[in-house]
């Protein structure tokens, strides 16, 4: 049965691409909306090894948008129940999970030269910082996933280069730590819709925006490697 679920995607790139992925190893940051989109995408597009990093778990306003939540998952730690669902998909693909937020304090228990790509997909800006500039360290190529919230179109979301980009508060910010480290460029999902908001207490979201930065940067990491 496993020779079988790769034959369209093989139909489609060669069996030239989906062999070059084998030695692929791939590590993502954060795997709820956008990051769980992003794991389950590769799991589906043959890739063999998936490393997560999230220290959260499920909570019930997660539902709306995040891959990995339902009512069952509530309360489970969100590295684990994405392990279990690409183990699902593709049991050959070996998973290590980390579950923990990246931070100053664990950023020395992740060895970036061990990988391939790193995607980042977690909200914090000193972990965005952090993992940028671990990545560009280490030579490892990298594609950065900014806001999705208060963001209502699936339409408007693309991949660009940081300093290139437009009507993302996320991204304005992050600009000037980057130059602050002497980071001169960092490809990155991003919506150029303006951001909507209607309720000043929260920050909207819904399930198609973080849906399609995910698979926008699943289809980065995939096109990269295989290229």
């Amino acid at each position: 049965m496993l020779d079988e679920t790769f034959l369209r995607l093989k139909a489609l790139v060669g069996e030239n691409a989906i062999k070059s992925l084998e030695k692929e190893r791939v590590l993502i940051f954060g795997v709820g909306g956008v990051g769980g989109h992003v794991a389950i995408a590769l799991a589906r597009s043959a890739f063999l090894n998936i490393d997560l990093v999230d220290g959260d778990v499920f909570s019930f306003s997660n539902i709306n948008r995040q891959i990995g939540a339902t009512t069952k998952t509530i309360g489970q730690q969100k590295c684990l129940v994405l392990k279990e669902m690409i183990k699902k998909i593709n049991p050959l693909c070996s998973v290590e999970t980390y579950d923990f937020f990246y931070s100053k304090e664990t950023k020395n228990l992740i060895d970036f030269s061990k990988y391939s790509y790193v995607v980042d997909a977690v909200d914090d800006l000193d972990a965005k910082v952090l993992i940028a500039r671990k990545a560009k360290q280490n030579s490892v190529r990298i594609v950065s996933s900014m806001g999705a919230g208060n963001k209502f179109s699936p339409t408007g979301v693309m991949v660009e280069d940081i300093f290139k980009t437009s009507y993302c508060p996320l991204a304005r910010v992050l600009r000037k730590r980057l130059r602050e480290e002497g980071i001169s460029s960092l490809k990155v999902v991003y919506s150029k819709e303006k951001p909507q908001k209607i309720d000043e207490d929260f920050v909207g979201s819904c399930y198609f925006v973080p849906a399609a930065f995910g698979n926008l940067i699943a289809y980065t990491v995939f096109k990269d490697c295989i290229s």
